[in-house]
């Protein structure tokens, strides 16, 4: 059953100054890494503007999770050093609360919810990795169909889809530096799905993208109709888990399959299988700092200006340097890491 938690009683993180400016912002799919981070940079001062920030943490706590909850607390254990901060003495001024949903099911416990929020950060999927099936494909388009309707019902302002890079998946084989192929551009059409061959795993990652780029297209239509105000849909690269560094970056593409290190898949292309130096470029191009992806979600959810697109889509990657991703935008996303001064 769907409920909501702690919505009386919220915990707060720290001090709270009456003088700034208090909004509120939901997460789906809070728990997870992505998630959890956003959640710990949103409840901190240390943003672009005055903001204390009221999050609600939207997941499947008891389902998906199995219980598992990953609440932004100080009594969480670090993490390594450079990943990002956890909340800590005045540092800390927001409050959160626990928001159990299956946005597989519109249910009013998450549903309502999102009354009063002023920006909803959607990364709910039913499977968040490139190795998802179609049955997972279709309960991940559920859940955006169902988040934006309950968006659209309590007039939330503005709704941020987290999609991918593995819209251009497929591009990987064409290069993955300016210099070998063509850039990619917001006006580029989709090349669905990222697809190799190498000797510890075989992926598909078209089911996976597929539900992503079905969310941009929710969501611009939404916007477009005027059930939603404004959106952006941000087509990620790679944010890995924990402390991100770029020398840990795998061939594999997903976190959740051990090995493929770079260096130690160096099976032959006569073998059949693909050119895993190209595929491990490719993603190392798209790497995106902790910092940046902070700072791109927090642009992401500023309100929209009179100068402001009502729908856009951005590329969210770091300035890596002769990369293919075109991240110019007009939300004032401004990288600063550039994954080539990492591996040189």
């Amino acid at each position: 059953q769907m409920c909501i938690r702690d919505r009386v009683s919220t915990q707060s993180t720290g001090n709270q100054s009456p003088t700034e400016m208090r909004r509120t912002l939901a997460i789906t799919g809070a728990n997870g890494n992505l998630g959890s981070k956003i959640a710990h940079h949103f409840l901190r001062r240390t943003g672009v503007s005055p903001v204390e920030w009221h999050v609600k943490l939207l997941d499947d706590y008891q389902g998906f999770c199995k219980g598992n909850e990953n609440p932004p607390t100080p009594s969480r254990p670090s993490e390594p050093a450079g990943t990002f901060e956890y909340l800590s003495g005045d540092e800390a001024t927001g409050t959160f609360e626990l928001v159990t949903a299956d946005t597989r099911r519109m249910d009013s416990g998450w549903v309502d919810a999102l009354e009063g929020v002023d920006a909803v950060v959607h990364l709910a999927a039913w499977n968040p990795y490139p190795e998802a099936s179609w049955l997972d494909s279709e309960w991940s388009m559920d859940m955006t169909a169902n988040l934006i309707q309950a968006a659209a019902k309590h007039n939330v302002p503005r709704v941020v889809h987290i999609s991918s890079n593995h819209v251009f998946g497929k591009c990987w084989r064409e290069g993955y530096t300016l210099d070998e192929a063509g850039v990619i551009a917001v006006g580029t059409p989709p090349n669905v799905g990222t697809d190799f061959k190498i000797p510890e795993f075989n992926c598909d990652a078209t089911p996976y993208a597929a539900a992503k780029l079905a969310g941009e297209s929710m969501l611009r239509a939404a916007c477009a109709g005027g059930s939603i105000n404004s959106g952006v849909c941000i087509r990620l690269g790679w944010c890995q888990p924990g402390e991100n560094l770029p020398s840990s970056m795998s061939v594999l593409g997903t976190p959740t399959i051990p090995g493929g290190a770079p260096g130690q898949a160096t099976a032959a292309l006569e073998e059949g299988f693909d050119d895993q130096e190209r595929l491990l470029g490719w993603f190392q191009h798209m790497w995106i700092s902790n910092r940046d992806m902070l700072q791109l979600v927090e642009r992401s959810c500023e309100p929209l200006t009179k100068q402001g697109k009502a729908f856009e889509i951005v590329y969210g990657m770091s300035r890596n340097r002769n990369m293919r991703w075109d991240i110019s935008n007009s939300i004032g996303y401004a990288p600063v890491d550039d994954v080539c001064e990492h591996l040189s």
